[in-house]
């Protein structure tokens, strides 16, 4: 795939052929290459027209088009991006340096999609970065301008700039999809109402709020970069599983890092562990290329006492009072106990030893583990 082909595929759909399909097999840069929206339709916030737009299916497989400058039509309201108006599917495709420029009229704009429409419109395993689409007063979202009845799942945004319709508290633009419900005739905002599941950002919004923001079903705003540099962004995309057929990568060694998720199965799988720094500690999640947890079977001691959990030798007499005589003992980190009175011992004994005379009634838990009653 190049730049060219990328054209000779627009001009294809565009003369009637909006049922093909394609595929890329390399990354493309655009810059400097004058582009016209693949279906720009007119705007369907009222109703459906006659034209569904792209009803193929075009899948990136993984890779990504770079530099890509799309600028909205001069002469009428109309869906505007890659593509301008999807029924079909677009899947696995990364878009790296997206920008707008704002022909002046009414619009539904996203780097990927402009307008997605109908129950078979659909945006999956796709990602925006580094992008702008600054629309003025319109309709606008990093992936999707707007959803009516589809649905863009599993994909993620990073560091774009989203601008559009404000309308009192209600915003017309987000970082993942603008408007998730079209406008139409329902006063109570369910017209067309599509979906938004599972999609991360580290911008402040996901979705416009002016209507269906009970459509978004899970995903998350505002993610940090710690968060999307530690693999769990990854993990989630690929629906918090490890195991079976999976979209998204994260290599996460210290000589080969990927700041972000990758839609390359050459990387690594990332998979959500579990760390505990002593045997009664709380696990910590973490994400690995490594499966399996992590599990100090040793405490962190301290004068006795563990630093993480904090637990440190007991031993009691169930009675309360004290030992006396030489019912118990203590020395050179020793403990001798004699006595026929029931007695308790709690705690680790990992730089310590207790020697327990034959007879006597304990009930004993060490490291966690409770021995005997």
């Amino acid at each position: 795939s190049n730049a060219g082909e990328l054209l000779w595929f627009a001009e294809y759909v565009n003369s009637g052929n909006k049922s093909a399909n394609a595929v890329l097999t390399n990354d493309i840069d655009m810059t400097n290459v004058k582009w016209t929206t693949i279906c720009e339709t007119e705007l369907y916030f009222n109703a459906y027209g006659s034209d569904d737009g792209y009803a193929g299916t075009f899948d990136g497989q993984g890779h990504v088009i770079k530099n890509l400058t799309v600028t909205s039509s001069t002469s009428r309201d109309a869906s505007v991006g890659l593509f301008g108006t999807v029924s079909g599917t677009i899947k696995n495709l990364g878009m790296v340096g997206f920008t707008l420029a704002d022909g002046g009229w009414d619009m539904r704009a996203g780097a990927i999609v402009g307008q997605l429409i109908k129950t078979t419109g659909k945006v999956s395993n796709c990602y925006v970065m580094d992008s702008s689409i600054e629309t003025g007063t319109h309709v606008a979202g990093g992936i999707a301008g707007c959803v009516y009845e589809g649905t863009v799942e599993n994909c993620y945004t990073v560091n774009v700039t989203v601008t559009g319709h404000v309308d009192g508290n209600d915003t017309r633009y987000g970082c993942v999809t603008g408007d998730v419900c079209a406008d139409g005739n329902s006063a109570d905002g369910t017209d067309r109402p599509g979906t938004v599941k599972n999609c991360y950002t580290n911008g402040s919004t996901l979705t416009s709020t002016q209507k269906g923001a009970d459509s978004v079903d899970g995903g998350e705003a505002g993610v940090s970069t710690d968060r999307f540099e530690s693999g769990e962004v990854a993990y989630l995309l690929n629906g918090s599983t490890s195991t079976g057929t999976l979209a998204w990568y994260q290599t996460l060694s210290d000589n080969e890092t990927d700041d972000y998720p990758v839609l390359n199965s050459t990387h690594e799988t990332v998979y959500q562990i579990k760390k505990y720094d002593c045997p009664n500690d709380e696990a910590e999640v973490l994400y690995s290329n490594t499966e399996g947890d992590i599990r100090k079977t040793e405490h962190s001691l301290v004068d006795g006492k563990c630093t993480i959990c904090g637990i440190e030798l007991s031993i009691t007499l169930n009675d309360g009072s004290a030992f006396v005589d030489d019912e118990y003992t203590f020395v050179n980190n020793v403990h001798t106990i004699k006595t026929a009175r029931p007695v308790t011992i709690t705690g680790t004994t990992e730089k310590e030893t207790v020697v327990i005379a034959s007879g006597v009634n304990a009930n004993i838990t060490l490291n966690g583990v409770s021995i005997y009653v």
